[in-house]
Order: C-alpha cells, then sequence, then structure tokens
C-alpha cells in the first residue's frame, strides 16, 4: 500500500503453517534472504472520519479457462506491476491500498460440471470446430488461426494448479477527485494483462451508486471486506503463471520512487525466476518488498484490535 508518502508490501499468511511454507520457499529461492514478522503497528491504513474514500474490484471478462496474459504467455515488455505501484504514487497525505486476496482451487478446476459439457478440453474442442453466425441463414465460420491457439492455450490450463482469486483497490484522500483519480487509475492498470490471444482480460467496477447515502454505505462494506482481507467468489481463477504477474515479489525491474526498500541490499545473486515465485497458501493478500541478493519480507502479525478504521 501507498501511505504516509511511501509504498510498502504486506503478506499475510492465514494460518501459521502457509507462513512457515512461505518462509521455507522464500529462503529456497533468494540467498540471504530475510524473513520476519510485524509485531506492532497497523494490519490496514487508518482512514480518517473525514477523509474521501473510493474503490473498486476486478473481474475476468469471459471464465477462467480462458487466461490472461501472463510472462509466459505472450509475455510483457516491462514488468506490469511497476506501471500499478507508479499509478500508486498520490498526495503523501493520502492512502492507495492493492489488495490480492487467493486461495486454492480444487485440482478438478478445469474439469467442469459433467451435465453441462463444460470442460476445458470441450471448449477447446468447440472453437476448433468453428463459430456458428447469423439468424435468418445460419452457418458456421471455420475455425481461424486465432481460434486455434486460443484453443491450444486453453487446453494448457488442464492439471494447473490454480486459485480463487479477489483484487481490490481502495484509494483515500482528504480530496475527493484525488481519491477517484487514484482508485480509477491504479484499477485501470490491470488492463495490462489482456491476453489478445484468448482476448480474456481484467475489467474494474468501481463502488458506486448513484444515492450518496447508499454509495458511502457500499464504501464502507467495500472497506470492512479489505480490512478484514475477505474473499469473494467472483469466480475468477488464475493458474500460478497468471497470478504471479499480479502478485509476486517486486524486483529490481520496478523502479518506481518512494518504494520501501530498507531492509534490503543488491547483489547478484537472485535467482532467475525469482520474480516470478508464488506461494501456494492462502488466502492472501499483498506482497513482499525484494530486490537481488537480500530480501526483506514482511509477513503482518498484528493484533486484529489495530486494523486501523476509524470510520468514513
Amino acid at each position: 500500500w501507498f501511505d504516509q508518502g511511501k509504498i510498502t508490501f504486506y503478506m499475510h499468511a492465514a494460518t501459521e503453517a502457509a507462513a512457515d511454507k512461505f518462509r521455507r520457499r522464500v529462503g529456497n529461492n533468494y540467498a540471504n534472504s530475510e524473513i520476519f514478522a510485524v509485531e506492532d503497528g497497523y494490519a490496514f491504513p487508518v482512514i480518517d472520519s473525514d477523509e474521501y474514500v473510493a474503490g473498486a474490484w476486478l473481474e475476468m471478462e469471459k471464465i477462467p479457462y480462458y487466461p490472461i496474459r501472463h510472462h509466459n504467455s505472450e509475455g510483457f515488455e516491462t514488468d506490469p506491476y511497476g506501471e500499478i505501484t507508479s499509478e500508486m504514487l498520490s498526495l503523501d497525505d493520502s492512502t492507495v491500498v492493492t489488495q490480492v486476496v487467493f486461495r486454492p482451487a480444487k485440482q478438478s478446476w478445469t474439469e467442469g460440471d459433467r451435465f453441462k459439457h463444460n470442460s476445458v478440453d470441450e471448449l477447446a474442442h468447440a472453437l476448433r470446430q468453428g463459430t456458428s453466425v447469423g439468424w435468418l441463414n445460419p452457418r458456421t465460420r471455420p475455425a481461424s488461426e486465432k481460434d486455434k491457439q486460443a484453443a491450444k492455450t486453453i487446453e494448457q490450463q488442464r492439471g494447473q494448479q490454480a486459485f480463487h482469486v479477489n483484487i481490490r483497490v481502495l484509494a483515500a484522500s482528504s480530496e475527493k477527485d484525488e481519491a477517484e483519480a487514484r482508485a480509477r487509475g491504479v484499477a485501470g492498470m490491470f488492463r495490462k494483462y489482456y491476453n489478445a490471444t484468448t482476448e480474456q482480460g481484467l475489467d474494474d467496477n468501481p463502488i458506486w451508486h448513484r444515492k450518496e447515502r447508499k454509495r458511502a454505505e457500499r464504501l464502507r462494506q467495500f472497506l470492512y471486506r479489505m480490512r478484514d482481507r475477505e474473499w469473494i467468489d467472483r469466480r475468477m481463477i488464475m493458474t500460478v503463471d497468471e497470478l504471479a504477474g499480479v502478485a509476486h515479489i517486486p524486483n529490481a525491474e520496478i523502479e518506481t520512487p518512494k518504494i520501501d526498500w530498507r531492509y534490503t541490499q543488491r547483489g547478484d545473486r537472485l535467482p532467475s525466476d525469482g520474480s516470478q515465485h508464488q506461494s501456494d497458501e492462502s488466502p492472501v493478500d499483498g506482497q513482499t518488498p525484494a530486490v537481488p541478493e537480500k530480501t526483506a519480507v514482511t509477513t503482518d502479525g498484528s493484533p486484529r484490535e489495530q486494523e486501523g478504521f476509524d470510520g468514513i
């Protein structure tokens, strides 16, 4: 999150077993890494009662069998994570939070419902059969090369470990326009994950209502959910590769100013796939700071009473 003029990254594990696995994973993948729990402070930025709040949540444009863009599919010229953190920069007295909560999906997530015939294999087969077009005189349009490539990409989802995901963005500021601009801007940056082959992307949905009272009520509920790291079924499932793109340990490619690198030292011993590491325990939200060689991972261990909500 961005708070008090700095961007910091936090990882919260739902159980001590999940936290222990995360420690071991980071220790195995990052040389000379150090992991420590946050014992004091707030588990969520303090939102003052006189601040304006804006928020948004993300959802997939299509069913999750169609993957979003990631480093093994189309790739990126630069890490899109850096553009998200850059968009989070705001006034020093403002707060911006990007939260990713995820939990494991069943190994059978690609099998679908046997009565609905909606597995990845059946979807891929349908794509290869072409598309029915026309109303008065319907005909079948042969599958295009793009359809065939999409079918191949979808089939590769079979057997992949995956996670149910929630992505939320919250901004608070003494200035209404600033809060709305930051929430809208950060949420909009997730469009960078659009996959041109599968035509899968992430849509942002602002927390809004035409009546001010109901809008405030919805924002209050949204803030509570973020504070409690509540998971909601958005029918958004991502494989490890997809999730690694939206929630990973920041690397040296991210040049966003005001990131808190206090506990890191530069070196040349970062593994080649280090920036793609993901913990497979959940729900987990937030991320952890890291640059080559020396890694300081902050895990949120502060008590529930200090979650820092003062109302809207």
